[in-house]
């Protein structure tokens, strides 16, 4: 859990001054919800996945991150 957090956090890093308040939002319930136990990482990759795609963020779409599954 908490490899996979760390990561997701990093990669959060390249979103987090362009998303919305809510995206914001979206993205700490859906991190707390897999640390507590309450789901797979599966939703939180998603998510990151999609945020680098509408922010353009071709450092992240270009990596292996979003290719390996959790």
């Amino acid at each position: 859990i908490g490899s996979f957090t760390n990561a997701a956090q990093h990669v959060w890093g390249y979103s987090r001054g362009k998303a919305s308040a809510s995206e914001q939002k979206r993205f700490q319930n859906l991190l707390d919800a897999y640390a507590a136990g309450q789901g797979s990482g599966e939703p939180v990759k998603r998510m990151l996945l999609r945020l680098a795609q509408k922010y353009e963020v071709n450092y992240l779409l270009e990596s292996y991150y979003f290719s390996i599954s959790t």
